[in-house]
């Protein structure tokens, strides 16, 4: 057995940290999650599931054994013998998938999407289930941890025709929501003191650019 967040949970050997167990009622669209991860293995609590509900249509099949879709298990992995024989040898978030229940006879495989390694590395699932993992920071020491942030995409990309510009959510979760720069540009606009078309116009545009960027 590999002994990645997917298998170990099926096994109840490690359980997602506290608020990290995520579905369609807790992780809305646009808003994102920040957790500390601590090694895998370092503690009981230490990994984030993401159960993508959002995403039913209703015509999935029924099954007790098995989840109607694949659910996303995030995890800090470090190198450690002989379970953890990681290659290379380094840290890393590794996201799985799976459609595991916790019942001996949930015979389901596991997927590897991404391992991310670095500060400023993302993972972005098919649009679908629009999660998307960004790694903040990531320590390589043997009992260091990893910040990461998750966020649910709402629309591939923020437009002022829609209101995704300035609804104060990061829709695309890109990690700077639109909102914020054309608010500066408009509060730009009416603050300034020059009273020419021509200054007046080009703060406008400014604003709209950034709406529409």
């Amino acid at each position: 057995m590999c002994y990645n967040a997917a298998n170990m949970w099926r096994m109840a050997w490690v359980s997602p940290l506290p608020g990290a167990d995520l579905n369609g009622s807790i992780l809305a669209a646009g808003h994102q999650r920040t957790f500390r991860l601590p090694g895998q293995n370092k503690e009981r609590q230490s990994l984030v599931r993401i159960n993508p509900t959002w995403a039913l249509t209703g015509k999935e099949p029924r099954s007790f054994t098995k989840t109607p879709l694949p659910v996303f298990y995030i995890s800090l992995r470090q190198p450690e013998k002989p379970f953890e024989d990681l290659r290379p040898i380094n840290n890393r978030i590794a996201i799985y998938t799976s459609h595991a229940e916790q019942l001996a006879n949930s015979y389901q495989s596991s997927v590897l999407h991404a391992e991310l390694a670095a500060a400023g590395e993302e993972f972005r699932s098919e649009i679908k289930y629009g999660i998307v993992v960004r790694v903040n920071s990531i320590d390589a020491s043997a009992s260091g941890s990893a910040n990461i942030t998750v966020c649910r995409i709402g629309s591939l990309k923020e437009s002022s025709s829609d209101g995704s510009c300035s609804d104060g959510r990061d829709n695309d979760c890109d990690g700077s929501p639109a909102f914020t720069s054309a608010s500066a540009a408009f509060a730009a606009a009416a603050a300034s003191t020059d009273s020419t078309d021509s200054a007046a116009a080009a703060a406008e545009s400014a604003a709209t650019a950034a709406l529409v960027a």
